[in-house]
């Protein structure tokens, strides 16, 4: 992993908050896609994002089937 661009952060930094907020009220996966689905139409998302989301939920939703 190399250094991040200004922009390239506060992408991370939205998708962390977005991703962090879905696990802390406990969204289902569908719930999850919806509110997705909304932050795509209203600012859009690119691929690097989506990929970036993609990774971010997978790790948590693996940590929480190890954990609880």
């Amino acid at each position: 992993m190399g250094v991040l661009s200004a922009e390239q952060q506060a992408d991370v930094d939205w998708i962390a908050q977005f991703v962090t907020r879905t696990q802390i009220e406990q969204l289902s996966p569908v719930e999850f896609g919806a509110a997705l689905k909304n932050r795509m139409r209203t600012v859009g998302v690119s691929e690097h994002q989506m990929k970036t989301i993609a990774c971010m939920f997978d790790f948590f939703l693996q940590k929480k089937l190890i954990f609880f």
